[in-house]
């Protein structure tokens, strides 16, 4: 029998939702309804172009009416500030990839080089090296960006909000060694 004493300590104290949706099925929609409370219909993201408008309310905005520190990290492309995603967030940072070849995320322009970064990946993985451009930073940089937003504040008087929006359980999926614990 395996023994997790910290995932038992956080279930004694943590509440269960037995009926939670996503309420799209890709990121820029379903983080929008995160962060504003609304369905897709109603905050308008729902396509490629689309960004959250500077009229919808956001969780990060009454949060901070409400006299709350407001900040959030991010790794995924899709809630980038280019989408308005930083929206009534003191502080909002986008870690960037690092790309193969240097290329950007415009989806149209880097379908061949997401391919060929795909096929890379798989072989660099089989042969246990580390990738060659990695599709987005892992939990290692966003953590320590974190801890170190964490440690600035450590004084501060004010409640606090944190996004962060973390990309290792999504694809592409770079498996971590795991310790035992």
């Amino acid at each position: 029998e395996i023994q997790t004493p910290n995932l038992d300590a956080f279930a004694g104290d943590a509440i269960r939702f037995d009926q939670a949706f996503a309420n799209a099925s890709w990121t820029r929609p379903s983080f929008a309804s995160i962060l504003s409370g609304r369905l897709p219909s109603s905050h308008g993201v729902m396509a490629k172009p689309d960004a959250l408008a500077d009229e919808l309310t956001t969780m990060p905005e009454a949060f901070g009416a409400a006299g709350w520190e407001t900040r959030g990290i991010a790794t995924n492309y899709n809630v980038a500030p280019y989408f308005n995603f930083h929206q009534g967030f003191d502080r909002y940072e986008y870690l960037e990839p690092n790309f193969v070849l240097g290329a950007d995320d415009a989806a149209a322009k880097l379908l061949l080089v997401q391919t060929l970064r795909r096929v890379i990946e798989t072989v660099e993985a089989k042969l246990g090296r580390v990738p060659a451009g990695s599709a987005y930073q892992d939990a290692s940089v966003v953590n320590a960006r974190l801890f170190e937003w964490l440690d600035e504040r450590r004084e501060g008087d004010r409640p606090f909000f944190h996004f962060v929006g973390y990309m290792d359980p999504h694809d592409p999926y770079y498996p971590h060694p795991y310790d035992g614990t």
